[in-house]
């Protein structure tokens, strides 16, 4: 585990933010994160094997994602997303039609948060060497250069309309076709223009070139081109452990993978970058999983009405307390059949006791005789655990079984509309809100391993590579929840982290 620091995070009243990840020979690893997690070490056992991309995969980093690009999921808010086709893949997953054969037909998947998405190419993904780097501005110096000369042609050929005595052969569309063209290039123009690929926000602070310069990946610009514009991304570090990691609008590539590791590990980071631009469940990371779990229990007791719930259901069962209590000694007192004795729990806690009392039950004749003053010895016990209330209760109702009973059905009847499945799926939610609250306990190393590896935006990002080299046949015919599953995490397991 040597050279690791792991992730980076903070957390401000009791709120997880933005987490990070760092190596601790990275010479300028103070701008990438907010602080050290102190003790870091204390959850990640000693003998864990960081040196393997599926090791540190595992365990909580993107450095393992090492394996040839695939895809990317893209969302509503794209600018190439195909709404006629999420409208009509809506519709036919909301009347029940089969998931895979819409996905197949549309190329549009549903997550459980009801969520919708997509997919772009990501083959041609990489990051950018120097040669790529020079090429690209020597284009947009391009786009700046003939700017002049298009837009003067252009202006002409509007003017010739709007100056041509035959009105009636320029029609208002091509005047409309002539001055998108000339705002096209406009602002084509004014984007080359701006050669400021270095991003900086203010001394000492995160420093990078804009994601559009950085990665060759024209297609997801295309989609999302405020993440080309206003995502800053930077390389370095010598050695060690590799990864990466997204901290609000800052994507950071560290340690000295190789380019093709790197162009992994971007692209990871960038799935992460469209899950914030669309609202999706985002990543995490190891430590930051707990409150993330913990944050969905909450969210899901709170949509269960769970505090209602229970108050509501264990202040009836206090209620029906006494007359349980009067019910099962009205019983004792009233044993019409030996069977009525012999099979109750209290015969079988008292026994030894009755026979000291009483002898042996007989095997026939008295056998009845004998279970109705075992009754009554055992009626007798049980009246004086009731409470007081409980006894004033009995002294009211007396021997009235029908009474006690119809109480115990009116109870019951109240539990039964509350719903004992809503209650009982309450009362376990809040039982394990209680095992892993983030303010009183930190879990063991495995189990924060697995809450990280559950978390939707991870299950999400790791589809990507699971999804590797396929085309676009493939992708159709692979829906990317097949089987209940996310990646390799089952759906119902599945931890959204929106905050």
């Amino acid at each position: 585990m040597a050279g690791l620091l792991d992730w980076l995070s903070k957390q401000k009243d009791s709120a997880m933010s933005d987490y990070a990840g760092l190596m601790d020979n990275y010479p300028n690893a103070q701008k990438f994160g907010s602080g050290l997690i102190n003790n870091i070490s204390q959850h990640i056992p000693s003998n864990a094997d960081f040196k393997s991309p599926e090791a540190m995969r595992d365990w909580g980093t993107a450095a393992a994602l090492i394996a040839p690009i695939g895809l990317t999921f893209t969302g509503p808010k794209s600018m190439g997303w195909n709404h006629d086709a999420a409208n009509t893949a809506t519709k036919l997953l909301d009347n029940g039609a089969d998931p895979a054969q819409v996905w197949k037909d549309h190329l549009i998947g549903r997550m459980p948060d009801k969520s919708l998405f997509s997919e772009i190419d990501d083959s041609n993904f990489r990051i950018n060497t120097p040669d790529d780097f020079g090429k690209l501005m020597a284009e947009r110096q391009s786009i700046v250069d003939n700017a002049p000369m298009q837009l003067k042609d252009f202006k002409g050929q509007l003017k010739a309309t709007k100056d041509s005595p035959q009105q009636d052969l320029f029609p208002t569309q091509l005047k409309q076709s002539l001055q998108s063209k000339i705002r096209e290039i406009d602002n084509n123009a004014r984007a080359a223009k701006d050669q400021g690929y270095e991003l900086s926000h203010g001394p000492g602070s995160f420093e990078g070139q804009r994601a559009e310069f950085a990665f060759q990946h024209p297609d997801l610009f295309k989609n999302y081109p405020e993440l080309g514009r206003n995502l800053n991304v930077m390389q370095g570090g010598e050695g060690g452990q590799y990864g990466g990691m997204l901290q609000g609008d800052k994507l950071s590539i560290y340690g000295n993978p190789t380019q093709e590791t790197a162009s992994s590990i971007g692209l990871h980071e960038l799935q992460h970058a469209i899950q914030g631009r669309e609202g999706w469940a985002r990543g995490s990371n190891l430590v930051a999983g707990q409150h993330d779990y913990y944050n969905n229990l909450l969210d899901k007791f709170k949509a269960n009405d769970g505090a209602n719930t229970l108050n509501k259901y264990n202040s009836l069962s206090e209620k029906a307390k006494p007359y349980y209590g009067i019910d099962r000694i009205q019983r004792l007192q009233n044993i019409s059949a030996p069977r009525q004795l012999f099979n109750s729990s209290d015969f079988y806690k008292h026994s030894t006791e009755l026979r000291d009392i009483l002898g042996a039950p007989p095997r026939s004749g008295s056998k009845l005789q004998w279970a109705q003053d075992a009754g009554r010895i055992l009626a007798r016990k049980q009246k004086e655990e009731l409470t007081w209330g409980g006894k004033d209760l009995l002294d009211e109702v007396g021997n009235d079984r029908t009474l006690v009973q119809k109480m115990i059905r009116s109870i019951e009847g109240k539990q039964a509309r509350i719903g004992q499945k809503k209650y009982y799926e309450s009362s376990q939610t809040a039982k394990e809100m209680g095992r892993v609250d983030p303010r009183f306990k930190t879990l063991e190393p495995d189990e924060l391993q697995s809450l990280y590896r559950r978390t939707t935006g991870e299950a999400q990002a790791r589809a990507t590579q699971d999804r590797m080299n396929m085309n676009m046949q493939q992708r159709r015919d692979t829906y990317p929840l097949a089987g209940g599953l996310l990646s390799d995490i089952p759906l119902d397991q599945l931890i959204n982290r929106y905050r």
